[in-house]
């Protein structure tokens, strides 16, 4: 849910970060 919620909302600025950024843009 991190991964998808972060990436989704883009302003997070916790999990945002790296994670779903490297995640979900990058599959």
């Amino acid at each position: 849910m991190n991964q998808t919620g972060a990436a989704s909302s883009g302003s997070n600025g916790t999990v945002d970060s790296v994670a779903p950024r490297r995640n979900t843009k990058r599959p």
